[in-house]
């Protein structure tokens, strides 16, 4: 029944983004819908469209992005706990071979360190380690393009949940998230766009933070 169901899924996602060959454009499509908010079906529905995009020749860096995107928010949403990692996993195996062909990709990257940080959530064992492998990409990240916006977001974000007794806190946070205003504001491309509200609403959480132990 799975079968025929996810079988259904693929087709139905064919063929509503499909308009001949243009693929750029589908993909971009899809890339638009993926960052709204949906269910976890409707996000297993636009990811595997953006996969069977991918997979049909398009390999384009955007095709790569939005198909590790997408099984990163099925990790998000997935109600088991037990199966975030499955959808980790996936996203990075076509992240992996995205990176294989654009190494120096910054958008990329940042997903590298996403996914770090979203297996925080499974075990909280693994967040000393997973938490340092993600800065470490993201300092690598804004050396080399300091106005990468999500790359300044996630960085404010590994130090917003790291205790203060560790090198973290809203104080050191907020820094990387006015950094990450300043980029989101004066970045010109269209896609990817996600994390502008975010990061608003993280300096908005710090700035109380910081006023109430004054």
């Amino acid at each position: 029944m799975y079968r025929i169901l996810l079988l259904t899924i693929l087709i139905s996602s064919f063929f509503t983004y499909s308009t001949g060959n243009d693929t750029v454009n589908t993909i971009q499509n899809i890339a638009v819908d993926l960052e709204k908010d949906h269910t976890f079906t409707e996000y297993l529905r636009l990811t595997r469209s953006a996969e069977t995009i991918l997979n049909s020749g398009n390999d384009s860096w955007l095709s790569y992005y939005y198909t590790t995107f997408g099984y990163i928010q099925l990790g998000i949403k997935v109600s088991n706990k037990k199966k975030v990692d499955k959808y980790l996993d996936k996203a990075k195996t076509f992240l992996d071979k995205g990176l294989k062909k654009y190494p120096n990709n910054s958008e990329l990257l940042s997903l590298d360190a996403f996914i770090y940080q979203i297996r925080i959530r499974v075990a909280k064992i693994r967040a000393i380690k997973n938490s340092k492998r993600a800065n470490e990409i993201l300092d690598k990240i804004i050396a080399s393009n300091p106005d990468n916006p999500r790359a300044l977001f996630l960085k404010g974000q590994n130090l917003y949940y790291t205790p203060s007794t560790f090198g973290g806190g809203c104080t050191k946070a907020i820094v990387y998230f006015k950094k990450a205003k300043t980029a989101f504001e004066s970045s010109t491309d269209s896609l990817p766009s996600w994390g502008k509200k975010q990061n608003l609403d993280q300096i908005k959480k710090c700035n109380r933070k910081i006023a109430s132990k004054k």
